[in-house]
């Protein structure tokens, strides 16, 4: 509101009581007034660019070398151009792609990038050492993560062209390509022609860029106008203020990690330490102090985020806000109308069933087509390689002519059931419906027990357990294909992909491990990995790598919706598991927590034994050092290993020279003396005689004291004692470990596989090859295989099966040479057999007849904890026969020997592990805490190598690989958590794969899917500003809770329907009983001002009526067509309509203002209680009643009222048209003394709530 300056200034004014001739003056030429310039800053900013823009093109020759090269300079910051170049230099800033350019190392000034196709080509720093031009599409994981506001302003920027630039590298850049801004403005003016310069000269005088008309250029405009601009500067503020989060959280994780500060400071911390909001971000301002900063902890609780308790939450929430969210793909999961966040409801789903059954949407014919995609498909024939990149040919059909039409058919049928939803959205969903939800024939226990019936076939049926996923795909493609469902092999792959990208979407991951099967803990991992993610951005997993998903997965959720996630997930994932395994479908509460400890105790045993493999193998010479440690702290451990020990009188049996470590690891020198071995010399006639002197231990270096050392030594243990009990324990854990790695080999293979070991008669034998001698035919044999693989052979049902148990590599396989063999030489009809099969019986007890055929009770076997699995593992320990080695080491030294019988002990270990299988195209660059690669470890585990075990990318057996792996390995994905508690917090992940390494980490959808992105209290706050779009709630199906939703009014019904916040297109029947946020007096000030930019300046816009309207209008109560309406029966006083509309009469009328009435916002209006306009409406205001109770005033065009709300004591707010005040005691006071005014003759009152105001208004007949 325009205030008066009070501020006394100097003035030469003559005294009243003086009179003074005036002075003659000579006439002055009066100047001609100059206009004020009324345009808008930003045509202002164009108008300038257009004249500098006409200088630049004088200087065009005509020669493309040259003309291309040119540089508009010094472009206004205010102009269209200038304000998006300006953006895009901005988001080049921004601290992702900032991140994502240094980890890189990209050059910068070697950037250019293509506003199609969003691809970004780059050379690198010179001291990476990849000369030549690089690039990154929308394709690389990390790239289409950052990279959405530099997309989005390179396209606004040059959109139209399939042209490659240089961008903006910073918010100040003024510097652009010259025929960038010639295609920005569409000038189409020819470089260098004989027209150039007059056009040129044009420019400068008119300085006017050709105007684009609305109505054809609504694509350009509307993409590059202000407010779109505004929200990507939103975009980049939301970035900026996260990063100040993580910045300020792992500020005080270093404390913490330094001993500084303790876990119990950490809430302190946060509530003092401040993160700045970006002026640009649409953070709600509510906390915020005078300098933008907002306290950590009130950020965190703003953002629904978790708040940590350790350091463990601490730095996992660090991570987790540092990692750019992942993005959808164009698309998303391909469900359209069926994956909306709020589901379509069942009549409808049946009704576009029964629609594209029918086969008719207007002219549109579906009849003669198997399906919607072979429609879309019609005369166009699908080749191979399209097939292995099915979302390339499906984004192709959705923007067809073809596909257009359909959706928009589609739209038109539901849009007449009052149904919303874009074309395209009804085009997906079309694709996707699933004719076969109902599966004919299919028992209904069945249609329960999976999740995953696509098209009719069984995803998750206990057939397909331990099938590869690319296996399971091909089925199912090959079922569309004999079921009549698809026309050929590779339209039928093309259908399976779109079905599973919104049903199965673990299956579309890329490069899933041979050994992550359905059935397997594995898999559920993983699959509750993909749930996460597709949670945040439906379809993204399609579009990654099993790597790239766990390492995504190896943060743990931040929020309470995660968790919620996570343990949906899981718990589906489970029932499969369970049912997989023996446990049946777990349906009930009870089942359920039975397959949880089931699969807790498997998980804990899996990781055991994972542990265990990459335990070293006791070390005496370390375990010495250590014990020498404690005992001589003062000395050098350096001294220990030197050389300088030997004995006097010389020893020929002991030439030395000899270290301390040497004596103690000898243990004849415990006790001081010297070696036990008596010296004898040469005597007379050749006889030895005893030497009489004892020999003595002496040092030749004044480091080492011997005398002194050699006293401590009674203090030492027995070295041998310590070394023999470590490495009977190693050998325990060893055993254990095999065995698990047997029954985790025999749990995952597919059922049938699983049914003939469990069932069968089973014989266990070893596998020897024969050779024999050429002369003496002497029979040698040599095991047929490097490691200590077993053979099992069964016979179930009359048929022969032979399975080769491999732990070396980690696998079984199906022996189909042997035959019905019996234990013994084979062949057996041969005087020189070439292989030799032993049986072998392990000496535990497993009750009657162990290995005979089961015939009864075939129930799908718990394969991993049967004892008929528990024989096959024990008889393989027995053969690898790890106590062997625990015998050969009870007794053993390692003084006199050449080679330590440890160090045998640890090849022969070494022997048993199984190499890890590297996991192919994880990620770009380093991940997370510093992970470079990941394997796949014997039991399931996905393995991630961190800096320690960079050299064992791919585990070889060896010492050096398989110290690396105990020191710098992590099990990564929230693998070993076991079942998930949804109520608790960030869990207690993974132990690392060695005791040393050990590192702490720290829904039920309720008919809805609302999780998008991290921060989800951010985003809807710009969108809620835009009229007729608000924040609410509406009840969930359970009628209990509150669900939030951010809903959108239909300005032909009034009714409110859901909004997709990316697309900001409305979907689904109307809400019921939706209920738009109480806003508070700031968030609807900001509305009013939102709504007033966007309204043209209309006469009535200033008057009191429209003023309480609009502000209604921003209050989300009333639709712009009810404001419409009743606009024009505001004339007069107001028309019989208008007050039928506000329900005013002579039984509403108040003769006293009394807040007790107000018990929501409405609309007040004053009637004349006097004169010739008694009756008539004088004034109209709108009251707010925000969410503490308190009552703010929006009115305009009063000075009355003004005078009344505070007269020259207060100078109100304003927003939009109106004056803003706060109704105190004294301004209610005040508002009365307006009503009982005697100027006027006084008013009364009628209040009108907002919530009757849109019904009241459309319910009236026109």
């Amino acid at each position: 509101m325009p205030t008066v300056s009070q501020a006394i200034t100097p003035s030469h004014h003559i005294p009243l009581a003086t009179h003074t001739e005036p002075t003659p003056a000579r006439p002055k030429r009066e100047a001609p007034a100059i206009e004020p310039d009324t345009r808008s800053p930003r045509s202002q900013g164009d108008s300038e660019l257009a004249g500098l823009y006409g200088q630049a093109l004088a200087r065009t020759t005509g020669v493309p070398s040259h003309d291309n090269t040119l540089m508009l300079e010094n472009i206004p910051p205010n102009s269209t151009f200038g304000q998006w170049w300006s953006q895009l230099g901005r988001a080049f800033q921004s601290p992702n792609v900032a991140e994502w350019m240094r980890e890189l190392g990209i050059h910068p000034e070697t950037m250019k990038i293509n506003p199609i196709t969003g691809q970004i080509s780059f050379e690198f720093q010179r001291s990476i050492g990849k000369p030549g031009v690089h690039a990154r599409d929308l394709s690389d994981p990390m790239w289409s993560k950052v990279s959405g506001p530099v997309i989005a302003a390179a396209r606004v920027i040059g959109g139209h062209t399939f042209r490659d630039y240089k961008p903006a590298l910073t918010e100040s850049s003024t510097t652009a390509p010259l025929w960038l801004v010639a295609r920005f403005y569409f000038a189409n003016d020819s470089f260098g022609t004989s027209d150039t310069q007059q056009r040129a000269a044009q420019l400068q005088q008119d300085k006017t860029f050709p105007e684009l008309d609305p109505a054809h250029f609504s694509g350009v405009l509307e993409p590059r106008s202000e407010e779109k601009l505004e929200g990507q500067k939103a975009m980049i503020g939301n970035i900026r203020t996260q990063q100040d989060a993580v910045h300020a959280l792992r500020f005080f994780a270093n404390f913490l990690k330094e001993g500084l500060r303790t876990d119990h400071d950490i809430l302190d911390y946060l509530k003092t330490s401040k993160v700045n909001i970006d002026p640009s971000s649409t953070y709600r301002k509510t906390h915020v102090d005078k300098w933008n900063d907002i306290s950590l902890k009130q950020f965190l609780e703003d953002n629904g985020l978790d708040i940590p308790a350790n350091q463990a939450e601490l730095d996992n929430l660090a991570n987790a806000l540092s990692r750019p969210a992942p993005v959808s793909p164009k698309h998303g999961n391909y469900g359209g109308a069926l994956d909306w966040p709020i589901p379509l409801d069942r009549s409808s789903q049946l009704q576009l069933r029964a629609d594209i059954r029918h086969g008719t949407f207007g002219d549109i014919d579906l009849k003669p087509f198997k399906s919607v995609l072979e429609y879309l498909l019609q005369h166009s024939q699908v080749y191979p390689a399209q097939a292995q990149n099915p979302r390339l040919l499906i984004d192709t059909l959705i923007h067809s002519p073809k596909g257009r039409a359909l959706g928009e058919a589609i739209q038109a049928k539901f849009e007449a059931r009052a149904v919303k939803g874009s074309a395209t959205d009804w085009l997906l969903a079309a694709m996707s419906a699933d004719q076969s939800d109902t599966v004919t024939g299919t028992p209904s226990v069945l249609k329960i027990q999976s999740k995953a019936w696509v098209a009719g076939y069984p995803m998750s049926s206990k057939e397909n357990q331990g099938k590869r996923a690319s296996t399971i795909v091909d089925e199912l493609a090959e079922h569309l294909m004999t079921s009549g469902k698809a026309s050929s092999s590779e339209k039928a792959m093309i259908q399976a992909h779109l079905l599973l990208s919104s049903r199965a979407p673990e299956f579309l991951v890329k490069d899933i491990p041979v050994q992550v099967v359905p059935g397997t803990h594995s898999w559920v991992t993983f699959v509750t990995a993909v749930a996460r993610l597709e949670a945040k951005a439906p379809g993204i997993t399609a579009l990654m790598s099993y790597g790239q998903v766990m390492l995504e997965a190896d943060i743990a959720p931040i929020s309470a919706q995660e968790r919620q996630v996570e343990y949906a997930a899981q718990t589906e994932a489970l029932r499969d598991w369970g049912s997989a395994n023996g446990m049946g479908f777990a349906l009930t509460d009870t089942a359920i927590d039975d397959v949880r400890k089931a699969y807790n105790a498997q998980i804990q045993a899996l990781q055991a034994a994972s542990e265990a493999q990459t335990t070293l193998v006791p070390d005496a010479r370390e375990m010495a050092l250590a014990e020498l440690k404690k005992i001589l702290p003062e000395m050098d451990p350096a001294l220990f290993d030197k050389k300088c020990i030997t004995v006097e009188p010389s020893h020929q049996d002991f030439p030395g020279p000899y270290s301390v470590l040497d004596l103690y690891m000898d243990e004849r020198s415990l006790m001081g003396s010297t070696p036990a071995v008596q010296p004898r010399v040469l005597g007379v006639r050749g006889r030895f005689k005893p030497r009489p002197e004892t020999s003595q231990w002496v040092s030749s270096s004044g480091e080492v004291k011997i005398n002194d050392v050699l006293k401590t030594f009674k203090d030492l243990p027995s070295l041998s004692t310590l070394f023999e009990s470590a490495f009977s324990d190693y050998c325990a854990q060893a055993e254990k470990s095999a065995a698990t790695q047997v029954k985790h080999l025999i749990s995952k293979l597919p059922l049938a596989d699983r049914e003939r070991l469990e069932f069968g008669k089973i014989t266990v034998v070893k596998e020897w090859n024969n050779s024999y001698s050429a002369y003496s035919r002497f029979k040698e044999s040599t095991p047929a295989s490097q490691g200590s693989n077993l053979l099992v052979k069964t016979v179930l049902d009359g048929k022969i099966h032979t399975y080769e148990i491999d732990l070396k590599n980690n696998k079984i396989v199906e022996r189909k040479d042997l035959g019905d063999f019996q234990p013994g030489d084979y062949p057996t009809d041969t005087r020189e057999p070439y292989k030799t099969l032993l049986e072998v019986v392990p000496s535990g007890t497993y009750g009657p007849s162990p290995t005979d055929e089961k015939i009864l009770g075939r129930a799908p076997p718990r394969s991993f904890s049967s004892a008929r699995t528990a024989y096959i593992a024990d008889a393989l320990v027995k053969e690898i026969n790890i106590g062997a080695l625990k015998e050969q080491a009870e007794g053993a030294t390692t003084f006199d020997t050449e080679v330590p019988f440890y160090k045998k002990a640890h090849e022969f270990m070494l022997n048993l592990i199984p190499l890890r299988s590297a996991i192919k195209n994880f990620a770009n660059g380093n991940i997370g805490d510093g992970i470079v690669d990941l394997t796949l470890d014997a039991f399931g585990f996905a393995v991630g190598l961190g800096a320690a075990a960079k050299g064992a990318k791919v585990i070889q057996s060896g010492a050096s690989a398989a110290a690396k792996l105990a020191q710098g390995a992590k099990i990564v994905g929230r693998a070993v958590i076991g079942s998930l508690n949804p109520l608790s917090g960030i869990d207690d992940l993974a132990r690392g794969v060695s005791k040393a390494a050990r590192k702490t980490f720290t829904a039920t959808r309720n008919g809805f899917k609302q999780l998008r992105g991290t921060l989800s209290k951010i985003d809807p706050i710009a969108l809620t500003k835009t009229p007729g779009i608000a924040e609410g709630s509406i009840k969930s199906a359970n009628a209990l809770d509150d669900i939030g939703v951010i809903a959108k009014l239909d300005e032909g019904t009034g009714n409110w329907h859901a909004l997709d916040a990316t697309t900001h297109q409305p979907y689904g029947p109307a809400l019921k009983d939706f209920k738009p946020k109480v806003l508070s007096s700031d968030e609807l000030s900001d509305n009013l001002n939102t709504l007033y930019k966007k309204l043209d300046k209309e006469p009535q816009l200033d008057i009191c009526y429209a003023t309480a309207l609009r502000s209604a209008q921003a209050d989300k109560k009333i639709t712009e067509t009810a404001y419409n309406r009743i606009l024009p029966e505001f004339e007069g006083g107001g028309t019989e309509r208008y007050k039928r509309m506000l329900n005013v009469g002579p039984d509403t009328l108040k003769s006293t203002f009394n807040t007790a009435d107000i018990t929501e916002s409405g609309v007040i209006t004053f009637i004349n209680r006097v004169g010739y306009n008694k009756g008539k409406m004088s004034h109209v205001v709108y009251i707010q009643k925000t969410p503490d109770g308190q009552l703010y005033l929006y009115h305009s065009n009063s000075s009355s009222l003004d005078h009344a709300l505070g007269g020259t004591k207060i100078t109100p707010a304003t927003a939009g048209n109106a004056n803003v005040y706060t109704l105190g005691p004294e301004q209610q006071t005040g508002i009365q003394g307006f009503m009982d005014s005697t100027t006027s003759g006084g008013y009364d009152i009628v209040f009108t709530p907002s919530s009757v105001l849109e019904s009241n208004i459309r319910n009236l007949p026109a």
